[in-house]
């Protein structure tokens, strides 16, 4: 979000804020500082979240069952300590060339690492009882440079013009110890590093009509380059991707009525050394506001939005992910699809106010995790498909405000969802 004053004045401003409960192992915290002189103005901005926990406990509970073989696991978690922190650092520059014309450039750097232990007691129905040591560790360093342009003209019209490029390397990797009794042991390890390079074009333009309609339209453009590199498995794959969206909408008032509607369309190319995806969908929104009265109005908002399975889910590259499971992609996966609509009833009085409404959602061949048997005691977990999924919620949302000679407050908000998947 770019907020621009119309007359900056010379000088520099400088922010800090703080926030952490050092028991826990939890701070936030971020400073910046800007410099205006004349038409420009420069930016410096640091951000740093981490967390540190040493008292945390995983309790699990899982059954693997197969045709032949079954096998029920039970994990006493101990103390497992995990942490995790984040550094972005924000330089900017935004030239004001007048009211219509501005031009602003943003170089981010982002860093992450993460670290975490399980240790578990287990309980195992097949192998017997062991200690589990489960170790995660990754890093991931992601430059990105983001230029922008807006120009406006006295006749309603604007242009808006973006690309962001950004490149990330990043290693992931797990260890998973079983220790047994016997002084045997089973290890299982993957490491996996990855390289990604992106670059995002955007135009868009709008137009207003006097003060009741306005017309907006664009097109984005999204390059994207993955090599993936599982060190262990000696497998390396490279994904890449060519994602195009081109849109439009009309916001439009109509007596004391707000009319918005907008619909799209978004190609995707999708590919790898195996496997080659396309897929077209369109993206469609609508909305509108009645006012019945100052006290009571009606809204309706609908969408409807495809979820394009990620290069990630469709890679085929098996890990082994302990002595009973391995992971996999699902070069098969579908697109699910979205419908989603909104009803609802608002009224105010004083300090008073209540809303009522009622929403639904409808999901075409949704995601989930599946887990299938192969053999020999063995699993493969990874995602599919299944038929539908409905939603069908009721809501109602009771405010007051400064009751009780204004020393009061309340709001009550209650929620009944009927959920139903179904693999018909």
């Amino acid at each position: 979000i770019y907020v621009y004053l119309k007359q900056p004045k010379d000088g520099g401003t400088f922010y800090a804020n703080f926030s952490g409960a050092p028991t826990t192992g939890f701070i936030n915290a971020d400073a910046g500082t800007s410099y205006n002189q004349g038409k420009s103005e420069f930016t410096l901005d640091y951000s740093f979240n981490w967390r540190d926990y040493d008292k945390r406990e995983v309790d699990i509970e899982e059954s693997y069952i197969g045709d032949d073989f079954r096998v029920d696991i039970t994990k006493d978690g101990l103390e497992s300590p995990m942490d995790y922190n984040q550094h972005s650092i924000i330089t900017g520059y935004t030239y004001r060339h007048d009211k219509s014309l501005t031009f602003s450039a943003r170089l981010r750097n982002y860093i992450w690492t993460n670290h975490s232990k399980e240790y578990s007691n287990v309980t195992d129905s097949y192998l017997g009882n062991y200690l589990q040591i489960e170790s995660d560790r990754g890093y991931k360093y992601a430059p990105s440079l983001d230029l922008f342009i807006k120009k406006e003209w006295d006749n309603g019209q604007s242009v808006e013009a973006q690309v962001v490029g950004s490149l990330s390397d990043s290693e992931q990797s797990r260890d998973l110890n079983n220790d047994f009794a016997t002084d045997n042991s089973e290890i299982y390890s993957s490491v996996v590093n990855s390289n990604h390079k992106s670059i995002i074009t955007e135009i868009s333009y709008s137009k207003q009509f006097g003060k009741k309609t306005q017309l907006s339209a664009g097109y984005q453009n999204s390059l994207n380059h993955t090599s993936n590199n599982y060190i262990l498995n000696e497998a390396k794959t490279t994904l890449s991707s060519n994602n195009n969206y081109i849109y439009a909408g009309l916001t439009q008032r109509l007596g004391k009525s707000v009319l918005n509607i907008g619909s799209g369309l978004k190609m995707i190319w999708m590919e790898s050394e195996d496997n080659k995806r396309n897929f077209t969908r369109n993206l469609s929104y609508l909305s509108f506001g009645l006012p019945i009265n100052q006290k009571f109005q009606i809204n309706f908002s609908g969408r409807y939005t495809p979820s394009i399975p990620s290069l990630s889910e469709l890679t085929d590259v098996e890990q082994e992910y302990d002595g009973y499971l391995v992971t996999n992609g699902n070069n098969n996966l579908k697109c699910s699809e979205d419908l989603f609509g909104r009803l609802q009833g608002y009224f105010s009085h004083k300090r008073f106010s209540i809303a009522i409404g009622t929403e639904y959602l409808y999901i075409s061949n949704p995601r989930y995790q599946n887990v299938e048997y192969l053999g020999n005691g063995k699993f493969i977990s990874q995602s599919d498909n299944f038929n539908n999924y409905k939603r069908l919620g009721l809501y109602t949302n009771i405010a007051m405000t400064e009751i009780f000679n204004k020393h009061l407050s309340f709001n009550i908000y209650c929620l009944y969802n009927h959920m139903v998947s179904s693999d018909d």
